[in-house]
């Protein structure tokens, strides 16, 4: 009788772990549209700035607030002095020699200006 329960327990422990392990994988494929859908805001992102840079459409002293609402979230943001480094970029482009574009905030989170590197 105890070795029916035993078994019975580790039978309900096997299945429930491999019901874990489902779960598991289906959230990997919910996290490949995730990625896609960051991949293309990204890359969107990062348009929208080049274009207002090349059309003049940005100016120094807006908030932080104002360029994540005009320009969306950057790739990355770092302190830098006292303020922030914002960066932005396609998802193809590289790293290193890849289109980017910097925007600077100062203390009180104003846009204090902004750089693109190996812009075309």
């Amino acid at each position: 009788m105890h070795t029916r329960i035993f078994f019975f327990l580790i039978g309900i422990v096997f299945l429930s772990s491999c019901g874990g392990a489902l779960g598991t994988l289906m959230e990997l494929g919910g996290n490949e549209a995730l990625k896609r859908k960051t991949v293309q805001e990204e890359t969107h992102n990062f348009h929208v700035l080049k274009n207002a840079i090349i059309k003049n459409k940005i100016e120094k002293g807006i908030s932080a607030a104002h360029a994540l609402k005009k320009f969306g979230n950057p790739v990355l943001l770092y302190p830098q002095g006292e303020g922030q480094r914002w960066v932005y970029k396609a998802a193809d482009n590289d790293w290193f020699k890849g289109e980017k574009i910097y925007l600077f905030f100062d203390k009180k989170e104003n846009l204090t200006g902004w750089e693109c590197i190996n812009c075309k």
